[in-house]
């Protein structure tokens, strides 16, 4: 079993309640690997209608690029359905700051 991100699993049983995986990786020497764990952790608890997109940005940039932060997680979002990476790509937060997608 991956090891269990801290506080997550309290916000995931309440269902208005999503989670955005944030920068994981401190320093520039992670890689999409090492945050696997945690990203397949948010998924299992949360699900990808729970989960939504974040950077960080700009204090993402003390660990990593915003294009190196995107390639990582599309790379560990790729097995998803196209659904489920929509609702973790926009969807999900569309939903939460009531954005209209048209």
């Amino acid at each position: 079993m991956a090891p269990r991100p801290a506080g997550a699993g309290g916000r995931a049983q309440h269902d208005g309640e999503a989670l955005r995986p944030g920068d994981r990786g401190e320093g520039g020497s992670w890689t999409a690997a090492d945050l696997r764990p945690a990203v397949e952790h948010a998924l299992d608890v949360f699900g990808p209608d729970r989960l939504m997109f974040g950077s960080d940005w700009p204090v993402c940039l003390l660990a990593t690029s915003y294009t190196r932060w995107v390639a990582a997680l599309g790379e560990l979002l790729a097995p998803l359905s196209d659904g489920e990476r929509s609702a973790i790509w926009r969807q999900t937060a569309a939903g939460a700051y009531g954005l209209s997608l048209s």
